[in-house]
């Protein structure tokens, strides 16, 4: 199972008392542990462990008290971010390149001085009347992610045709646990995504999910401007092509400036049946 399955198991399984002591047993503070409810103090218990290097530990523990439930979870991996190459470090300059650099510079002297030599004496003109010069400012160019964030507004309209308004959702960058899809909607027919940045549009996307499987097949991906991206995930989820688990977490890439971290999975919480989304920036 996966991490959000193992926050669901923990949560159905244990009470807020079983719970604060299971925290009480990994040097946990139950009351500092971020959130309100019973689920939140949950994730945020897995989420202590796996920072700390306790995943195993919680996992053992689970199995102890609750022997009848299997509490095996699986971790896919994640690329290595250490192993890309330091754009700051420069390459060392050669004694060659410093001698060729030097001459080149007493060559460039020395053509100016013979120019000058031969150039007449002449004398300077009176200075013409200053006449009031109307300036005009230049317009900076657009960086990289503003370009990325230049959206065009009425091509999203187009992108999401055929699918009805209330399952068109918006998530902005940092959501976590958003319910995407309600109790009383439809699991099983086509959603759409639209993802932002402080509001401004960065990309859209639409899905299918497939409750009784698990996962959610991705039929189109746009960028900023609804153009198609193709390579939108960093890695296979295991699903096939364009295709995710629910619980997998999919490294997106938008534009040319930033990846976000992406994953979906159905949720039951009482009598409560929703499809729940996360969506946050990769950090650098």
């Amino acid at each position: 199972m996966n991490q959000a399955q193992l926050r669901e198991q923990i949560a159905d399984h244990f009470n807020e008392s079983e719970l604060q002591n299971l925290c009480y047993d990994l040097n946990a503070k139950f009351e500092d542990l971020p959130g309100k409810t019973h689920r939140d103090k949950a994730r945020e218990l897995i989420e202590y462990c796996h920072r700390y290097g306790r995943l195993d530990e919680l996992l053992q523990r689970c199995q102890a008290l609750r022997p009848h439930l299997s509490w095996e979870l699986e971790l896919r991996p994640q690329p290595d971010y250490n192993l890309l190459p330091d754009p700051q470090k420069s390459r060392p300059v050669s004694m060659r390149n410093l001698i060729i650099s030097f001459l080149a510079v007493i060559g460039i002297t020395a053509i100016l001085v013979y120019t000058l030599k031969l150039m007449p004496l002449t004398t300077p003109a009176a200075p013409a009347a200053l006449q009031p010069e109307t300036t005009r400012l230049a317009t900076a160019a657009a960086t990289p992610m503003e370009m990325e964030l230049v959206a065009d507004p009425d091509c999203f309209e187009s992108f999401f045709q055929g699918i009805p308004q209330e399952r068109l959702s918006t998530l902005e960058v940092g959501v976590y646990d958003y319910s995407i899809i309600k109790t009383e909607q439809s699991k099983d027919e086509e959603l759409g995504l639209l993802f932002t940045s402080f509001n401004q549009p960065l990309g859209a996307m639409r899905i299918f999910p497939f409750p009784h499987n698990n996962m959610f097949k991705i039929t189109a991906v746009v960028d900023a401007r609804c153009q198609p991206v193709a390579d939108y995930a960093e890695f296979d989820t295991g699903f096939g092509e364009n295709s995710m688990g629910g619980g997998d977490e999919m490294i997106l890439q938008l534009g040319t400036a930033s990846q976000y971290f992406f994953s979906l999975y159905f949720a039951q919480y009482a009598q409560e049946h929703t499809i729940e989304a996360c969506f946050r920036q990769l950090s650098p």
